[in-house]
Order: structure tokens, then sequence, then C-alpha cells
């Protein structure tokens, strides 16, 4: 099975590129995402942590999942992890946190 994920992974890298140049191009992504969904430079802390992944695709889901965000980050051994789809949740959210 996971050979069969990274066959399609690598069939449709290009044409994510090509999707994400797109989207820059509308002033729908910045440079700064680009490089995250390109180059995924995300690390964690060597913690044995639970991760808990939030994703909301708008502003509103984004405040929607707010109170639960909070909830979640004040347990012991749990770190968050938000992502949005857009730059203005994007954006929202690094002013909330």
């Amino acid at each position: 099975m996971y050979s069969i994920y990274r066959f399609f992974t690598v069939l449709f890298f290009p044409i994510l590129i090509i999707f994400i140049f797109l989207r820059i191009f509308f002033n729908k992504e910045n440079n700064s995402s680009f490089s995250e969904k390109v180059f995924s430079t995300t690390s964690r802390n060597a913690k044995n942590n639970k991760l808990i992944w939030f994703h909301g695709a708008s502003i509103g889901e984004m405040i929607s999942i707010l109170p639960v965000v909070n909830f979640v980050s004040n347990k012991k051994n749990t770190d968050v992890l938000i992502t949005s789809n857009s730059i203005t949740s994007g954006k929202m959210i690094r002013q909330y946190y």
C-alpha cells in the first residue's frame, strides 16, 4: 500500500507545483505557504507528546475550532498543529496565537 501511495505522490507532484504556482498568480497563496507545502520543513520537539492536528478551510471554520484547540492545548503531553487552506485564515490564527 505504501508503494502505491509513493507512486501516486511522485506522479502528481509536478501537477501540484503547477497548481500552487497558479494559486500564487491569482493571489491565493504566498511564497512562504508555497515552501511549506512543497518542502514541508516542519519539525517537532523530541518529546513523545501526542500530536493533535486541526485543519480549517476558512476563517469561519478556524473560529469554530478555537475553543477545542484551547482545551486540547492545555493538556499535558499534547502538541497541537493547526493548518488552513486560505491566507486570511492563516493570518488570523497567527494573530490569535
